[in-house]
């Protein structure tokens, strides 16, 4: 563009030169005088095309412009991705060591509960008073599981599921479902 508007100048003032030195000749005078109708045409006609480049600068001005702000967005989206991966990586670390805590405590429940239950294996009960009314009134512990107590009677040995024991005994055999509704009942549980 700066060539063409050089070489717009330099014919004006080539023609400019030529209408001084021509004098008076007026055949060379109307070339001229076309020659620099045709040269303001083309400059009016480079006018507009400057303004015409001049809008779509300034278009493409604001296109770079809406470009970097969705770049900006995207970026912040990916910020915004990249702490919530790492917060969800924490969240199931911390699951991960909670389900292993929890399982070494059930571990550790299980040693404790068969040891209590071991230690109370032959100790003697006396004035049970069953659910269903019955009364024994002498007996030794057998065997205490997860479901059952096995007691040594005057008669042999049997078997009493959980729900038949008054619920101190079951308390006292480690009963967990027995503690649980008792303390739901009583308000202390979660």
């Amino acid at each position: 563009m700066n060539s063409t508007r050089t070489r717009i100048l330099l014919a004006a003032a080539s023609i400019s030169c030529c209408l001084v030195s021509c004098g008076e000749n007026s055949e060379k005078v109307a070339v001229m005088e076309v020659e620099l109708e045709r040269l303001r045409a083309e400059v009016e006609r480079l006018k507009e095309e400057v303004v015409t480049v001049s809008s779509e600068t300034s278009d493409v001005r604001k296109e770079i412009a809406e470009a970097n702000s969705e770049a900006d967005q995207f970026k912040s989206h990916q910020r915004i991705e990249l702490e919530t991966a790492k917060n969800f990586s924490e969240i199931e670390t911390y699951h991960s060591d909670l389900v292993a805590s929890r399982e070494f405590l059930e571990e550790r429940i299980g040693v404790w509960k068969k040891a209590t239950r071991e230690s109370l294996v032959g100790r003697a009960l006396e004035n049970i008073r069953l659910t269903s009314g019955r009364v024994i009134a002498k007996a030794r512990l057998a065997a205490i599981d997860d479901d059952t107590v096995t007691l040594e009677l005057p008669t042999g040995t049997e078997a009493f599921a959980y729900d038949e024991l008054p619920i101190d005994l079951r308390r006292n055999l480690v009963h967990e479902e027995t503690i649980r509704v008792h303390n739901r009942l009583q308000g202390t549980a979660p």
